[in-house]
């Protein structure tokens, strides 16, 4: 028996069940998985190919369980490459759950007879020149019924609308490529790393995606939460603040130097969050933000479920170290935990198991549900805006009321404060970020050390070393 859907799912499916190529663009949490499979069912499309990020793929098997799709009908496409190409073959009706690198490193998987694709997280292909993207706009023409799920389908500028929708239908706009798309719609700043929109450029995109797609925000589905941000401040010990003026000013830590930007950074985000720069070998500088959330769980948050997320690895493992003396139920997830094992600790923290989850940011903002928090703490922050967004959705849910509460823990005087700024700004999308990031981390650099006869190396957006 299937479940009763949400009025805005019935919405969602009305506008599915019309077409055979469907985009819904829909906030997290608010059910685009229960739609979707009801969509392919409406159609009676028997061999469906789903693709996704790894950790996603868990969580649709929890929902097509939960639509009555019997798990004989369920495949995890896994294993040795050509495994996995043998294992797809063989379905002749089911559900074949894959992530998006298995078909680059064997693109003909594309090339099989499914009856859909349906594409989760669909920003993984908004770079034109990605090769999945090229693959799923060149080798799918033999499907038919085709759709892109995502929360957050721009998290850079509107261009990244065009190659998700272009897989659906071929073009977008009445351009058949993305350089054409991007020549008639943007032109490029002076400074060459943004590209702006021309003039009414914008609103004619809105347009045409509300016309394709299905979008929705929570609050237009009756389902906002309120998000509340607090910040908790620490101070630096003297020997970090020393090390990390030297970082700042000479680009040097001890025996370690560089030339790049990039790299001082990256070393001074380390050092914010109380641990050396060396990354093969890092020794713990400050405890003082550990102590602080300590304090917290201690504290304000005793009887809540709280999810605390994490740029490095080193923090997360001392957290960990530290919870575990004080006796704090929790759980972990980095990069090396299995993805079964993450679905298994998020039931764990579901259920109220766990008291605490600890999270490496860019394992588990796709595709775990951990909305029996209300309340997330940022040990520290990606300079990634789409970390940071999809992250904080990890705690909402359609069901939910109460106010959000995410923390920020920030080191004075560090590069935090512009970090966490930055990502806050309502303002700011992500396609801007880097460049105000880097302003506001100079100036913030410009304000401690005014003083000093050395003038600091100009940063450019490019120098921070993130993809944007």
């Amino acid at each position: 028996m299937t479940r009763i859907l949400y009025p805005h799912q019935f919405a969602a499916l009305r506008y599915a069940e019309a077409r055979s190529r469907m985009a819904l663009f829909m906030e997290m949490r608010l059910g685009k998985t229960a739609v979707t499979i009801r969509w392919v069912q409406h159609h009676q499309r028997r061999r469906i190919l789903v693709l996704g990020p790894l950790s996603v793929l868990p969580g649709w098997q929890d929902e097509l369980l939960k639509e009555g799709i019997p798990p004989s009908h369920i495949f995890f496409l896994e294993g040795p490459t050509q495994d996995r190409l043998v294992l797809a073959d063989e379905i002749d009706e089911g559900w074949a759950l894959c992530n998006y690198e298995a078909v680059v490193h064997q693109p003909k998987l594309l090339a099989l007879p499914w009856s859909a694709i349906v594409l989760d997280e669909s920003t993984r292909i908004r770079n034109p020149r990605a090769k999945i993207t090229k693959f799923l706009l060149t080798r799918t023409a033999h499907v038919n019924h085709r759709a892109v799920l995502s929360g957050l389908p721009d998290p850079e500028s509107p261009l990244d609308f065009y190659c998700q929708l272009a897989f659906l239908h071929g073009q977008f706009l009445d351009r058949y490529n993305y350089w054409a798309f991007r020549h008639r719609y943007f032109y490029p700043e002076p400074n060459g790393y943004d590209w702006i929109p021309q003039p009414g450029a914008v609103d004619c995109i809105k347009k045409e995606v509300h016309r394709q797609a299905f979008v929705l925000t929570r609050k237009a589905a009756g389902i906002g939460e309120r998000k509340v941000y607090e910040r908790r401040y620490v101070d630096m010990t003297p020997s970090q603040r020393n090390a990390y003026k030297k970082v700042m000013k000479d680009f040097m830590f001890g025996t370690m130097e560089t030339q790049w930007a990039t790299v001082k950074y990256l070393w001074a985000a380390r050092l914010a969050g109380g641990f050396s720069p060396d990354q093969t070998n890092p020794q713990l500088i400050s405890p003082a933000k550990t102590n602080e959330l300590l304090a917290l769980l201690d504290g304000e948050l005793r009887q809540e479920s709280v999810v605390v997320w994490f740029r490095f690895n080193e923090e997360l493992h001392y957290v960990s170290s530290r919870l575990t003396e004080s006796g704090i139920a929790h759980r972990s997830v980095t990069g090396e935990t299995p993805v079964s094992d993450r679905h298994a600790y998020a039931a764990l923290f579901q259920s109220r198991q766990v008291q605490v989850m600890l999270m490496q940011m860019k394992c588990g903002k796709f595709g775990i549900n951990l909305s029996t928090a209300s309340t997330a703490v940022y040990y520290s922050n990606s300079y990634d805006y789409e970390d940071r967004a999809q992250s904080e959705d990890r705690i909402l849910h359609m069901t939910k009321h109460e106010p959000l509460l995410y923390i920020d823990l920030i080191t004075r005087g560090t590069v935090d404060s512009a970090v966490t700024s930055t990502l806050l700004d309502k303002k700011v999308t992500a396609r801007t970020f880097m460049t105000q990031l880097a302003a506001a981390i100079r100036l913030d650099y410009e304000t401690q050390y005014a003083t000093s006869t050395r003038k600091p190396r100009r940063v450019y957006p490019g120098d921070l070393g993130v993809t944007i």
